[in-house]
Order: C-alpha cells, then sequence, then structure tokens
C-alpha cells in the first residue's frame, strides 16, 4: 500500500475536500483508538506532535466513539431516566386531582364549633337544626340573650377543605371562624374580617366581658357551617361572634361609619320577617351553589357592600 507521502496531491485535496463537503461516520464493531495513543505507548515524547499531525491532516479536532456496548448503555439510562420523569409528573397529576380542594372564601365556622342551647345543653355545629335557640348576644344592649337560628347562609360536609383563622384569647377560650368572618373587637360596636384581628386585641366572651387575642393562627379543617340567628350574634367556643360576614363597613353622610355586622343585620331585615311570618320554611330550602335562594338574593340586593 502507497504512503500518504506517495499518494497523489490531487486525489488527496479532493478526498480532503469530500470531508468537508458530505462528510460521513465510520462505525465498526471493533474499538477504535487514535494512533497517537499507540505511538504514547512507545514514546510520550512524540504523542504531541502526532496528534497535532493528525489534527492537521484531518482538518481539525476529532473524536473516539465509545463502543456499541457503550452507546447502547448510555440510550438505555437515557431512556430510564425519560421514564423516571414521566412517572413522577403522572405521580403529581394524581395527586393533584386526589388532594382535597381547600376553599378560603366560605364565610362560616367549622362543623367542630361548640354552641350553648336554651334546653342547657351543649352541641356542636354540625348538630345545630334550624329552629334551635342559642346563646348569643342583644346588639342593642349588649346582654348574653337567647336567639333563634332561622336559616344557615352556608353548609357543607367533610369534603371540602377550608382555611380558618384561630383566634386564641385569654381564659384559654379559641374561636375558629374563616377570614372574613366578622368578629366583634373592643365592643359591639366595632366588627372587622377575622383575617385583621392582631395579638392584643380584645374580644367579647360569653358573658360581654373581654378577652384579650394572645395568639392567632390558620387551620385547615374539613366541612363548614353559617348559622344565622334573629339577633344577628352567636356565641361559639365561648366568643362573641356576628353571623355576617364579607360586609365592608359602610361610611355615610351624617351618621358616620357603620360597622359591616349592622348593614348586613339591617338588609336581612325583610329575610327575617318571611321567617317571623312564616313566608317561608327555611328547613326545607333548597339550595343553590352551596347557598339558600332567599341568602343569594340578600347578598344580591339588600347587600351591596360586599368586601372584595
Amino acid at each position: 500500500m502507497d504512503s500518504i507521502d506517495n499518494a497523489d496531491p490531487n486525489v488527496w485535496k479532493k478526498w480532503l475536500a469530500s470531508l468537508s463537503a458530505n462528510p460521513e461516520i465510520l462505525t465498526t464493531d471493533m474499538s477504535l483508538i487514535g494512533i497517537h495513543k499507540i505511538v504514547e505507548t512507545v514514546s510520550k515524547r512524540k504523542v504531541i506532535g502526532c496528534r497535532d499531525a493528525l489534527y492537521d491532516l484531518l482538518g481539525g479536532q476529532f473524536t473516539i466513539m465509545k463502543t456499541k456496548e457503550d452507546a447502547e448503555e448510555k440510550r438505555l439510562k437515557e431512556a430510564a431516566e425519560e421514564a423516571s420523569k414521566s412517572s413522577a409528573i403522572t405521580r403529581l397529576e394524581i395527586e393533584r386531582v386526589n388532594r382535597p380542594q381547600v376553599d378560603s372564601s366560605r364565610p362560616c365556622f367549622p362543623l367542630t364549633g361548640i354552641v350553648h342551647t336554651k334546653d342547657n345543653s351543649i352541641k356542636t355545629l354540625a348538630d345545630l337544626r334550624v329552629g334551635d335557640e342559642v346563646l348569643a348576644s342583644d346588639r342593642h344592649h349588649g346582654q348574653p340573650v337567647w336567639s333563634k337560628v332561622y336559616m344557615f347562609a352556608h353548609k357543607g360536609g367533610l369534603e371540602t377543605s377550608v382555611d380558618f383563622v384561630t383566634l386564641r384569647c385569654s381564659g384559654d377560650k379559641m374561636i375558629t371562624l374563616s377570614p372574613r368572618h366578622l368578629i366583634f373587637v373592643g365592643n359591639m360596636d366595632k366588627a372587622i374580617f377575622a383575617r385583621d384581628v392582631v395579638v392584643g386585641d380584645v374580644l367579647l366572651d360569653h358573658q360581654g366581658s373581654p378577652c384579650e387575642v394572645i395568639q392567632v393562627g390558620r387551620k385547615v379543617l374539613n366541612g363548614f357551617c353559617a348559622p344565622i340567628t334573629t339577633a344577628g350574634t352567636i356565641v361559639v367556643d365561648g366568643i362573641l361572634a356576628s353571623c355576617y360576614a364579607e360586609v365592608a363597613t359602610l361610611t355615610a353622610p351624617i351618621v358616620g361609619c357603620i360597622s359591616g355586622h349592622d348593614v348586613a343585620h339591617f338588609g336581612m331585615a325583610p329575610v327575617r320577617a318571611m321567617d317571623r311570618w312564616k313566608l317561608v320554611d327555611f328547613s326545607a330550602e333548597k339550595e343553590m351553589d352551596g347557598m339558600p335562594t332567599v341568602m343569594q338574593w340578600a347578598q344580591k340586593y339588600a347587600l351591596p357592600c360586599v368586601s372584595p
């Protein structure tokens, strides 16, 4: 075989040009190594010159391909990584489907809330029914009263998870309610959203006595309940709260600021009248989107000051 030195220069140039125009990778079942590696076993001093000569001959650097076994192993590894990634995505999608939805928009109490009834019994809100009389407070005199539950604004089962605010007070009392539920602070003239209560604020207990907030937290619980009493107030877990939610304080000429509680209680006057005159049986009222139709009407037309 002729050496490269004896090869026809024109043929050699054409071959080099073909590599630049349409190069093809040669494959073989054998393991190939660069000639400079062989030279290295004989003389390490000449290996750099040999490698540089190969670079000049081939017109640039070259890459030694791995054996077919190595290539197949790499392919299998990449396929395994892709399958693992796909499996992780599938698991995440399943978790998203099975994860309970957390609802922070329900103006309510948890079903575990405790109320006192007129027959000297203690009930959870889950067991409370329309017609029960529970401990509340008279808005005008600030005195404890028994007040009838005439409807539920919302009531849902354990399939729904709800985000609640927890307010722990002195005297080992703690009330749990939704973030935009109204609660009295300082006195019954001021009602704010539960989410706005801070440590140091003063709430009212079941006797109307002050109790200081010592801790504010959040908790996710299953189930919700929003009883409405004729007094518009209710004592839950020993703390006095409004029956209403989401209604902002209204500023009016002459009278000034009117609390969201008073705005809501005034707006619900027609609904209370319907109950008093027995025009509607709220215990049998069908719910639509989790809210009785008459409550939807009151919220849409009688309570225009709904907070965003």
